[in-house]
């Protein structure tokens, strides 16, 4: 009787690991691997009970997620074809259709001749930590999205002008580089009328509390470049927005140059 040759040490184990405790064989005669002990947890965490994992060749398998089924017969072969333990994540599908994330960890089981006949583990339940592994990446991804529509360049300032931050979808979109001026006052960056400027729309943000929006223009790698800047208060500091609108300043000055030809040859 195969039950009969499960370590006793696996009993005392259910009783003070939080999660799973099973122990697998190949059968001399068959060779199928059967599931030989499993904790009484496993009926608490998926609705199952021992006797059905106990009679069933193959159970742990049957109730895997579709997606993650073959997979996990897959790696769970290649280690004992390995003798090797190892640590494998996946989910399981309770028996009221509710879906699980566990781990479970597992090593080769050896007779006394020191050939591996089965695996034994522990399958613990980490549905919460995936969730919270799955808001994370979520936020992260919509943070990254977030930051790449954001238009060209965003930069935060004290009130007074000094740089703290800042945020470039291309670096040759910047006047100078971040350690000219990270640290130091617009007023050591900008040219002075544009610094002045700047200055004067952080103070209306922050006694207004409503946007403020400049638009102005640079030499920017040996060509002019307009730019807008959109300012708001962001807690204490002022945060701007800035897009390059050369094309769109572009395009009006052909249309003002082409509305100026029409009016002269109108008016001749």
């Amino acid at each position: 009787d195969l039950a009969s040759t499960v370590d006793v040490e696996d009993r005392h184990l259910e009783e003070v690991v939080p999660g799973v405790v099973w122990e697998t064989r190949i059968d001399p005669v068959t060779k199928v691997r059967r599931t030989v002990f499993i904790s009484h947890q496993v009926e608490e965490m998926l609705g199952y009970p021992q006797e059905t994992w106990l009679s069933t060749a193959g159970f742990g398998f049957k109730v895997m997620h579709d997606d993650d089924r073959a997979r996990m017969i897959r790696e769970v072969d290649e280690l004992f074809t390995r003798d090797t333990e190892g640590t494998l994540q996946f989910r399981w599908v309770a028996k009221d259709g509710h879906v699980l994330w566990v781990e479970a960890h597992i090593v080769p089981v050896h007779d006394e001749s020191g050939k591996i006949v089965g695996q034994r583990g522990v399958t613990l339940d980490i549905t919460p930590f995936k969730h919270a592994e799955d808001a994370w990446q979520q936020s992260e991804q919509r943070n990254i999205a977030i930051l790449r529509a954001i238009p060209d360049l965003m930069f935060l300032q004290t009130v007074d002008g000094t740089y703290v931050d800042f945020h470039a979808k291309n670096p040759k979109d910047l006047l100078v580089a971040p350690d000219v001026f990270l640290g130091k006052n617009m007023k050591d960056v900008l040219p002075p009328k544009l610094a002045a400027e700047f200055i004067i729309h952080f103070g209306r943000a922050v006694e207004t509390g409503e946007p403020q929006v400049v638009e102005y223009e640079l030499e920017l790698n040996g060509s002019q470049h307009w730019y807008e800047a959109r300012i708001v208060t962001c807690g204490d500091r002022i945060l701007s927005v800035v897009r390059d609108v050369t094309e769109r300043k572009s395009a009006e000055l052909v249309i003002r140059a082409s509305e100026v030809t029409y009016r002269s040859i109108f008016n001749a």
